[in-house]
């Protein structure tokens, strides 16, 4: 790792088999392709509780995942993951997955940074594509997801300054996929 930067895992979630409900699986897949120094990219499926000790190991954790927060498909969420603990908040499709994994955690664990970045699915059901909705996004959820990683492999990140630097990237991606 160089210097200054966290030990990072990226956690992809997802069931391949079910389209977008995959969408964590399919980022992850894209980011093992991409540069990004400091960090691990792991695609778990559905079985996230497996990877318990690396995330105990990592200093920050990144979850993708599809998530049903109400909004419009290929809206994206970005939580502090343990939210999902909460019955109150709208949660990951593998809330079970994610949720009795951090409760797993020992306090020791719990202080790092845990993030979970979802993406509103549009379709669930049988098939191995992610609806053509996704599709037509999946460009930016992936730059959006790269963004967010790389930011969480310095020190000092923070969930509320990620928010900000999240919306000014999702803009320049908009403008520069609306370029002529």
């Amino acid at each position: 790792m160089t210097h200054g930067q966290h030990n990072l895992l990226v956690v992809g979630v997802g069931n391949l088999l079910m389209m977008d409900d995959g969408i964590g699986c399919h980022l992850a897949a894209a980011l093992k392709r991409r540069v990004i120094p400091g960090a691990r990219v792991l695609d778990v499926g559905t079985s996230v509780i497996h990877v318990l000790a690396d995330i105990e190991q990592a200093q920050a954790v990144l979850f993708l995942d599809a998530f049903q927060g109400g909004g419009a498909a290929g809206a994206r969420y970005l939580l502090d993951a343990r939210e999902t603990l909460s019955p109150r908040t709208t949660v990951s499709l593998h809330e079970v997955g994610i949720a009795a994994t951090l409760r797993e955690l020992g306090p020791e664990h719990q202080q790092k940074p845990l993030v979970l970045f979802g993406v509103e699915p549009a379709v669930i059901d049988f098939g191995m594509q992610l609806s053509p909705a996704l599709a037509a996004v999946f460009s930016a959820l992936e730059q959006t997801a790269l963004h967010l990683a790389r930011e969480m492999t310095w020190p000092g990140f923070s969930l509320a300054q990620a928010h900000r630097s999240i919306e000014i990237a999702d803009r320049n991606l908009i403008a520069v996929g609306n370029s002529p």
